[in-house]
């Protein structure tokens, strides 16, 4: 079927989730309709396994001439064929890896996030691609026969810069006047670049991304989606990549849950030490809707970006309610809180306004948020592929895996699903991870 949605006060609830212990009090942009007509699709059937090798791929910077590196070396990505009824079905993820915004945080970013040094182009890269993108029929039942992209991050910007460096050559310690932070022009490069790989022949595309990936994917959606062929059915899936605004850790503040009242919060600084580092802006329709310096910035937020409906496609967003990545950057001490702590006060603060901003992201977008300590689900982590296929309890005590959740969206993504976590069935109950206590999601008594 397909169905138009529209959405009227999403600026209204998505300000009703900042009174839930958000931070950000801006003036939002104008938001778009919501409108949702991607039509739905049959089960998706397979022809045998998908047995063709992934390969490297670095952009010629003869014809993509921006498309660089932090170092100057060429973006690129890795690219593994489609095979049997998949040939015209293609997953294309942006890769993760975090972010710097000065020249502190950017001396300690490792050199496979700067640079494609080393790589060749037109051999294999080793390993495997995992996760939403994995080959392995056992780990992905859905998509691993599908043409599957993995552009290579190594911009450090949230694929969001547009910055040459000031003077040459790079010096890893001098990240503000020695860096390139090109991450869109490498995005957009490399969806032009696929045309020569058979993505002009696409019937059916996700964009998606995780962590960094998952930011790059929603605020750069736009400048891709024109790259897409325009007959194609396509959705956007973000993971690990919808931002909180809150306050950050305070414990001594008990009476406001640990979470600080004094300005700036977290997200807000770096939205603002970035855009001014990397000298890019956030998603396109937002940004030239704004008219405030104000509204600008807040166009790299992307629970706005999803909840006020910049982006045309429907999105799915996997987001654990207590993102430890989210939590880290937020000053809380790293890994999960003990009991009656003021860390677990504050995460329990997190997760609750992380759920009133989720349940604001309209009708026509779905939610994957299980109430637990992790961050990325989308991703293989393992042979057996175990954050994209680990089991969530949510309400009514029904049990999803984030690959589930998402196969099940893609055959009908209008018909947007909110699967949220509550306390009910919270951290120490959650029954299909509890006493496993694994590294990805330490819900262990």
């Amino acid at each position: 079927m397909t169905r138009a949605c529209t959405h009227r006060g999403v600026a209204m609830r998505f300000r009703a989730g900042l009174a839930s212990g958000l931070s950000l009090a801006l003036p939002i942009p104008a938001s778009g309709t919501g409108a949702c007509s991607v039509p739905s699709r049959p089960p998706i059937t397979h022809a045998g396994p998908n047995g063709n090798a992934q390969t490297v791929y670095l952009l010629d910077p003869a014809n993509y001439p921006e498309a660089l590196c932090n170092d100057g070396s060429p973006g690129g990505y890795v690219f593994r064929p489609g095979a049997g009824r998949g040939v015209r079905r293609w997953i294309v993820e942006l890769q993760g890896g975090g972010m710097c915004q000065d020249n502190a945080t950017c001396a300690t970013r490792g050199k496979s996030l700067t640079s494609t040094a080393g790589l060749i182009s037109g051999v294999s890269p080793g390993g495997t691609l995992d996760g939403i993108i994995s080959a392995d029929p056992a780990v992905n039942p859905n998509f691993y026969d599908a043409n599957a992209v993995r552009v290579l991050y190594c911009s450090s910007d949230f694929w969001t810069g547009n910055k040459p460096p000031s003077q040459l050559p790079f010096d890893r310690a001098n990240a503000a006047e020695t860096w390139y932070f090109r991450g869109r022009a490498i995005a957009k490069a490399v969806m032009q670049d696929l045309a020569t790989k058979g993505l002009r022949k696409a019937n059916e595309v996700l964009l998606t991304g995780d962590s960094a990936g998952g930011v790059g994917i929603v605020l750069d959606a736009n400048d891709v989606l024109p790259l897409v062929p325009p007959a194609a059915r396509t959705i956007v899936a973000t993971d690990a990549g919808f931002a909180l605004d809150i306050g950050a850790f305070d414990p001594n503040s008990p009476l406001t849950g640990y979470v600080s009242p004094a300005p700036p919060t977290p997200v807000e600084l770096i939205i603002m030490q970035g855009e001014a580092f990397w000298g890019g802006r956030g998603d396109l329709p937002c940004t030239l809707a704004a008219v405030t310096d104000a509204e600008r910035l807040l166009c790299y937020n992307t629970a706005l970006v999803i909840s006020e409906f910049f982006v045309a496609p429907p999105v799915f967003t996997a987001e654990a309610l207590d993102d430890l990545a989210q939590l880290r950057d937020d000053g809380m001490p790293p890994g999960r809180p003990k009991m009656a702590t003021p860390a677990f006060g504050y995460s329990t603060s997190f997760a609750l306004a992380m759920t009133a901003l989720l349940q604001g992201v309209g009708p026509s977008n779905s939610v994957y948020a299980p109430y637990a300590f992790l961050h990325q689900m989308f991703a293989g982590k393992g042979a057996s592929g175990e954050a994209f296929n680990t089991p969530h309890m949510f309400p009514l005590h029904s049990t999803v895996t984030p690959q589930q959740a998402v196969g099940k969206w893609y055959l009908d993504p209008c018909a947007a699903r909110q699967r949220i976590g509550t306390t009910l069935e919270g951290k120490d109950l959650d029954s299909a991870t509890k006493g496993q206590g694994s590294a990805l999601d330490p819900l262990g008594p």
